[in-house]
């Protein structure tokens, strides 16, 4: 009475299990009723048959072993679940490792908190490759730019108070430049003669196309910045306004400036045990600073630093980490008989 069928196989109510145990004789078995997982249901049913087969020696039971579904209901049936995905636990980094990493947290490790919390990008959609002609279009949309420009606004917060910054990117090598402003537009002589040190520092002595957006203020700027190159030719092309991605190698550039500053940010914050803000003197250095460190040490897709590409050679310089105390040496030559100190305590910005 205590057996019934449903769906082609048999399943045992708890007191038809318990008079099987008592008819055996054996009162150490386990209760064949399993806990409801997908492993006791496997277990159970292996036990189950076990402890079932000797009853096919009695006359009065069957000498085949019913199939028990150990599932802790007689009405419930097994479910079937699909294996989930997970991100991969980040393989960690030795103390050494370590120390080297956090002088520029370059490249970008998933097992660095700063690194992820500055640095780390969405997941990316699955993008459908279109080939060689969307490859040439993208190439066309450029336009043969050298260089690239555009505006843009760190602040701690949305609605917090920012800075106004204007970014740069030269298109051959990848060089990056980013600079705080005053403000906006060609009033800025400060900002004028960064520009130009940048062109230089670029290799830019003659010729050079810069591509912008069609904002006026970025447009003024740069055309201080050609009459103060001279004679040097300097043209301009402006993305078409429907165009989203028309200035894309600007946005990059932005976008790979603000991934470092937050990450040098969320670094010297941990250091610091306080929040700071992008209105403070020191962040205008730290920007600096991190352009630099993409300069000299991110390796792209040509195999080179943008360093490597301009100077044939790879940065042998010292690096320190942003705000560490060192100490330092005015500039200029050594004269002989002076007996007061000449390397004094500092902090460290940047080289």
């Amino acid at each position: 009475g205590d057996v019934y069928k449903r769906q082609g196989t048999v399943i045992a109510s708890q007191e038809h299990a318990a008079n099987v145990a008592g008819e055996a004789g054996d009162t150490s078995r386990e209760s064949p009723i399993r806990p409801q997982t997908s492993e006791g249901v496997i277990r159970g049913q292996a036990r189950e048959a076990s402890a079932l087969l000797p009853m096919a020696e009695t006359p009065h039971e069957t000498t085949e072993a019913p199939e028990v579904m150990a599932t802790g209901e007689a009405d419930s049936e097994e479910d079937e679940a699909r294996l989930p995905n997970t991100k991969k636990v980040p393989v960690g980094m030795t103390a050494a490792e370590w120390k080297l990493h956090e002088l520029t947290h370059l490249p970008y490790n998933p097992a660095c908190r700063c690194c992820v919390a500055g640095r780390k990008r969405d997941d990316q959609h699955r993008r459908r490759d279109l080939g060689p002609l969307q490859a040439q279009a993208e190439l066309d949309a450029e336009g043969g730019a050298s260089i690239c420009a555009d505006y843009f606004f760190p602040k701690d917060a949305p609605g917090k108070e920012g800075v106004t910054a204007v970014a740069l990117c030269d298109q051959q090598s990848g060089w990056l430049a980013a600079h705080v402003v005053d403000r906006k537009g060609s009033g800025t002589k400060e900002a004028v003669d960064q520009i130009l040190r940048d062109l230089r520092r670029m290799g830019h002595h003659g010729k050079v196309v810069v591509k912008t957006d069609q904002e006026a203020a970025i447009i003024d700027l740069l055309r201080v910045v050609a009459q103060q190159r001279g004679e040097a030719r300097t043209i301009f092309t402006t993305a078409a306004r429907s165009d989203s991605k028309g200035n894309g190698s600007a946005e990059k550039a932005v976008q790979s400036t603000e991934e470092m500053v937050r990450t040098l940010m969320v670094d010297l914050e941990e250091r610091c045990g306080e929040k700071l803000s992008v209105t403070e003197p020191f962040f205008a250095w730290l920007m600096e600073h991190a352009c630099d460190l993409l300069n000299k040490y991110n390796v792209r897709k040509n195999g080179k630093t943008a360093w490597e590409f301009l100077k044939s050679t790879p940065y042998t310089g010292d690096v320190y980490r942003f705000g560490a105390p060192v100490q330092h040496r005015l500039s200029g030559p050594v004269q002989g008989g002076v007996v007061h100190e000449r390397w004094h305590d500092g902090i460290y910005l940047g080289t």
